[in-house]
């Protein structure tokens, strides 16, 4: 008597466990991602590492809840538990979209367990992608080719006496930019660009025979000069490509050019008779300034660091002309630039 009711009181008990166990499963709470592109990361700080980008509509497995963040299994492995903002879900209730505890199976001939049944979700909706986010960014920035080239004539000995010479670029320039979305995919922004030159220019130059109609002599030589080129860059950017870590903007518009450069003014040389070659001795400068109004094009590459900031590399064309007073032919201003730094989003 007394093992007959011992055994019915064990019966009932694992009755009860297996009813409280069931509802528990039933009545788990779950979460829908609201946002597309949520992330769900390993410590409820944000910068902790990812541990994956779940879609808008994607149900979540509740674990528990910290401050303004949900405790979630993730949807591809249930044994990894992160982190999501409470804001980017939604409530679930019990129903189709919610894990149920596993009917009672019997096992087909053989003895092999049916496969697992899988998690169903709710298909995502189709949302268009967000405007891009205000940024601000600076870097550093590298001339390529280096300098500009200018190109004069005046008339020596009654005959024309051609000179081209070059401004190297010696020195990096810096930029500082931003910008802020205007629509999806589009930015508006501006960059400003100034770099500096200092060191040997260079003279290649055609000197007219004293003696000879015709027959001129090649003078070659440097000297010392320094300038400054800046620019206002105003840029529409579509942004080409964008995954979590990883992005590509096109961009371009029309672009402000400031120049300030020591130019060559007189040559010196001597010369010997019979007079068919000189030799370059020095040369004196004079301060000039240009400007111009012309164009630009750009492709940023950018890696996301944080959540917040990036780090850009840039190559730029910039395409303009400007005319300096006594000279007789237009020198080419922007060209080709190579650019890096940092990229803050807001």
């Amino acid at each position: 008597m007394t093992n007959n009711l011992i055994g019915r009181q064990i019966r009932v008990v694992v009755a009860a466990l297996s009813f409280l166990l069931s509802a528990g499963s039933a009545f788990a709470e779950s979460v829908r991602v609201v946002v597309e592109g949520a992330t769900i990361w390993r410590t409820p700080t944000g910068t902790g590492g990812i541990i994956e980008v779940v879609k808008a509509g994607t149900v979540l497995d509740v674990r528990g809840r910290q401050g303004r963040w949900v405790i979630v299994e993730s949807s591809t492995d249930v044994r990894q538990i992160g982190y999501i903002l409470a804001a980017q879900t939604e409530p679930v209730a019990a129903g189709p979209n919610t894990r149920q505890p596993p009917a009672a199976q019997t096992l087909p001939p053989g003895g092999r367990s049916p496969l697992p049944q899988t998690r169903a979700q709710a298909p995502p909706p189709r949302r268009p992608p967000p405007k891009p986010r205000p940024f601000l960014y600076g870097g550093v920035m590298f001339q390529v080719p280096p300098g500009i080239e200018v190109k004069d004539t005046r008339t020596t000995l009654l005959e024309p006496e051609t000179r081209k010479t070059k401004y190297a670029t010696s020195l990096p320039g810096f930029e500082v930019g931003g910008g802020a979305g205007i629509a999806q995919r589009f930015t508006l922004g501006g960059l400003f660009v100034m770099r500096s030159s200092s060191g040997a220019a260079t003279v290649s130059a055609q000197i007219p025979h004293p003696i000879f109609y015709g027959q001129p002599r090649t003078l070659e030589g440097s000297f010392d000069s320094t300038g400054t080129e800046t620019a206002a860059h105003v840029q529409i950017g579509f942004t080409a490509y964008q995954s979590p870590r990883f992005g590509l903007v096109v961009a371009g518009g029309p672009s402000f050019y400031w120049v300030t450069q020591d130019l060559l003014d007189q040559l010196s040389y001597t010369e010997t008779y019979p007079y068919d070659s000189v030799t370059f001795t020095g040369a004196t400068t004079r301060t000039e300034t240009a400007d111009a109004v012309g164009g630009n094009v750009q492709l940023d590459a950018i890696v996301s660091l944080s959540k917040q900031f990036s780090w850009q590399t840039s190559g730029r064309w910039g395409f303009g002309s400007v005319t300096f007073e006594g000279t007789t032919e237009s020198a080419k201003v922007g060209q080709g630039q190579i650019s890096t730094g940092i990229r803050v989003t807001f």
